[in-house]
């Protein structure tokens, strides 16, 4: 007989297939949790190599306002959250450094004084309405469906945080926005790198919405995970298998099966573990959390044409290519020690950081280098680096180890002379990049050569998507935010084929951490008339609102704080 359940989950990714799966089973639904790997959550997959432990693929933690966190109980099976005073910073070329994060207001003032009282001042107002606003607009931004009502309102509030008139604020992208705000260029570039210049949940040339992107990152809640990101995975799946949901790893899908203009189940491959080449039915819902390109292939140009044919052809040729990654990790015998840090002794306990350039007009023509094409433009740009043991002890050797990992975005670009793209190239291209990042890190942390045990992983983007389908070209934001495939372009949650949802090329996008499976997760209980639980009622930024104190002295930081206040 042909096997049925209430819903069917296609990629168990830790953004929007397993946290869906979780609160749908939890809500009383029969969930069938289906992933092509041989283990679930392919980016949060952490490895240890002479008992230093990392996440390669996915480096940080920027969940912290999820609601899952008090909804699913993540704490009771497992999970937990390490926070330093300041989340994040930049490294910059002239050898100085700055970080920012929430916990730390009067430390991070202080650090923008140094280069500009006036942005301190600025930047002292701005954080005040942030606090102000945080419950909203954490919602608003990462835990709501876009919608036209929701980004006029998003620009409204995010205009009244910025001080900056509506009507000026609507017609800014981020280039212009963070020259109007702020004067000194080590501001802007901090404020640019993480999620504008990289095209993270944000187009940075697109009017109003480039400028709403450099604030997006205030609500969300950064750190690291206790023991790697591998462990809310876990979590998420003891949520998941304590209501007895069902989950199929090694057991790609070769099809969405659809009747009458309506999603009835998939069909397994043959090369499937579990049931190959059946067909397993579901009652009432597929999930895809493969994303859009994969989406397409999984239904068939003919099929997601007859319901929607301007939404086949933007799947069809849906941007992935304008934002692939590129992850190295070093083994290193030990923290790496920065020219900047004798203007800043932070930056030693510091495990998040950004590689910055000269000036802010450097990053406006890196991200066009990127989008272009261009792979020597796009080297020197936007590297992100994580040292997981700077913040948990735990995840370095026992001699003191520690992964150094870095992620970069590159043009998925090899060419031939004929103009063909070539992808054998990144074979060697990638260990190119290998050799050249490590002159540059020589350069900002004088002596990282000699810490170096070996070069551990060096993934280009072809890497990334053999190693895991649904990351076509290397990207782990299910697309690229670059033309029409912004907020209000990405993919609908709600397909034109009945019964069928999205997860993945929605907004927001994978990287931060689980918005996607909330959203997608209410609508098909709703649809499904099973939304209204006792406990799912949690707000974005709630716990962690409630929980601050007893989480925020947990990461290395902390130590460089009391140290401090104690010399003072």
């Amino acid at each position: 007989m042909t096997q049925e359940y209430d819903v069917i989950v296609i990629g168990a990714g830790v953004s929007g297939g397993i946290p869906a799966a979780a609160y749908l089973q939890k809500a009383g639904a029969k969930v069938l949790l289906i992933d092509a790997n041989d283990a679930p959550a392919y980016n949060c997959r952490s490895y240890t190599w002479q008992g230093a432990t990392c996440t390669p693929c996915a480096g940080g933690f920027v969940g912290g306002a999820a609601p899952m966190w008090q909804d699913l109980e993540l704490e009771k099976f497992g999970a937990s959250m390490m926070l330093n005073p300041r989340a994040i910073g930049t490294v910059y070329d002239d050898n100085t450094s700055l970080f920012i994060g929430g916990l730390d207001h009067e430390g991070v003032i202080n650090s923008i004084a140094k280069y500009s009282e006036k942005d301190a001042q600025v930047w002292s107002a701005i954080m005040s309405r942030v606090q102000e606003t945080f419950l909203e607009l954490a919602d608003l931004i990462y835990y709501q469906p876009a919608s036209g009502a929701n980004l006029e309102k998003i620009i409204e509030r995010l205009a009244y945080v910025a001080d900056v008139p509506h009507e000026h604020f609507a017609r800014m992208d981020a280039w212009e926005f963070l020259d109007y705000r702020f004067e000194d260029d080590h501001i802007k570039q901090m404020l640019a790198i993480p999620l504008v210049s990289t095209m993270v949940n944000a187009n940075p040339d697109r009017r109003g919405e480039g400028a709403a992107g450099v604030l997006h990152p205030f609500y969300l809640v950064g750190g690291q995970m206790k023991g790697s990101n591998q462990t809310l995975v876990d979590s998420l799946l003891r949520v998941f298998n304590h209501f007895d949901g069902e989950l199929w790893l090694s057991s790609p899908v070769a099809s969405i099966a659809v009747e009458n203009g309506k999603a009835i189940g998939v069909k397994m491959a043959k090369e499937s573990q579990h049931c190959p080449g059946e067909l397993i039915r579901a009652k009432h819902a597929v999930i895809s959390n493969v994303g859009a390109i994969q989406t397409y292939h999984l239904l068939g140009d003919e099929v997601i044409r007859t319901a929607d044919d301007s939404l086949a052809t933007k799947m069809k040729h849906w941007d992935n290519q304008s934002r692939p990654s590129s992850v190295n990790v070093w083994l290193l015998k030990d923290m790496p020690r920065w020219s900047a840090e004798v203007q800043d002794p932070y930056l030693g306990t510091a495990d998040w950081l950004y590689i910055g350039l000269e000036k802010l007009s450097d990053w406006r023509t890196w991200h066009d280098a990127i989008v272009s094409g261009d792979q020597a433009g796009g080297f020197q740009g936007w590297w992100e680096v994580f040292i997981p043991g700077g913040i948990d002890a735990d995840l370095r050797g026992p001699n003191g180890e520690v992964c150094f990992r870095v992620e970069s975005v590159v043009p998925y670009n090899l060419l031939n002379e004929d103009g063909s793209l070539d992808d054998t190239k990144w074979e060697s291209y990638k260990w190119e990049l290998v050799e050249k990042r490590t002159e540059v890190f020589e350069r900002f942390a004088p002596g990282f050569k000699d810490l170096v045990i070996d070069v551990v992983m060096a993934k280009s983007p072809r890497d990334l998507w053999n190693d895991n389908r649904a990351m076509a070209f290397g990207c782990a934001q299910g697309g690229a935010f670059t033309g029409d495939q912004s907020y209000m372009g990405r993919m609908p949650y709600r397909m034109p084929i009945s019964n069928l949802y999205m997860s993945n090329s929605v907004w927001p996008g994978n990287l931060t951490w689980c918005g996607s499976g909330h959203i997608v997760a209410g609508m098909v209980a709703e649809d499904m008339g099973i939304r209204d639980q006792s406990w799912w009622v949690s707000k974005p930024g709630e716990w962690f609102m409630e929980n601050a104190q007893r989480l925020a002295p947990t990461g290395a930081g902390w130590k460089y704080m009391a140290d401090l206040q104690a010399a003072n």
